[in-house]
């Protein structure tokens, strides 16, 4: 990696995190709907990248393939759900909850490749469901809280949408 690609990835990091966290002020704020907000987010998005393309090479044939709809389903659904859970926790909570991505991914592999764990990965899964599950009883609500249901929806979208992305 050069240094070049170095800081434009940690640039990008820290926008992302700066993102997220005036997000969540933003919709406690103003008391904004998460669902639009996402919305809004989405669009504003999505133009400005229609804009910095200007003059690429468009693959209209992408639009043709099913899978294609499926994965920005996927990924719309994933944004939104992570946008309405910043409503009911911390940013931080969020990405802890989100974690569960990883052990959701492992199981994803395994019921759509036949990709088994190793062995050696297990104990890690089993640590990240236990400190989801502490983390999870701590918060106001419990496991009431919205933000447990919306995450899981947020997670289950991200890992579909990276199996599809990687058949």
């Amino acid at each position: 990696m050069t240094a070049r690609n170095l800081a434009f990835t940690v640039f990008s990091i820290g926008l992302w995190a700066v993102l997220l966290v005036v997000s969540r002020i933003v919709l406690l704020l103003f008391q904004l709907d998460p669902w639009s907000f996402t919305f809004v987010q989405m669009i504003s998005g999505g133009g400005l990248l229609i804009l910095f393309s200007a003059g690429g090479i468009v693959n209209w044939q992408a639009l043709r393939r099913p899978s294609t709809w499926i994965y920005g389903v996927l990924r719309v659904t994933s944004a939104a759900a992570y946008t309405a859970a910043l409503v009911h926790v911390s940013v931080v909570h969020s990405g802890l909850l989100g974690a569960i991505n990883i052990t959701l991914g492992i199981i994803g592999a395994f019921l759509f490749f036949g990709r088994r764990p190793k062995r050696a990965e297990l104990p890690g899964h089993l640590l990240i469901m236990v400190g989801i599950g502490l983390l999870t009883t701590r918060l106001a609500g419990g496991w009431q809280n919205p933000a447990v249901l919306l995450m899981l929806i947020s997670e289950v979208a991200v890992v579909a949408s990276s199996l599809i992305a990687e058949k």
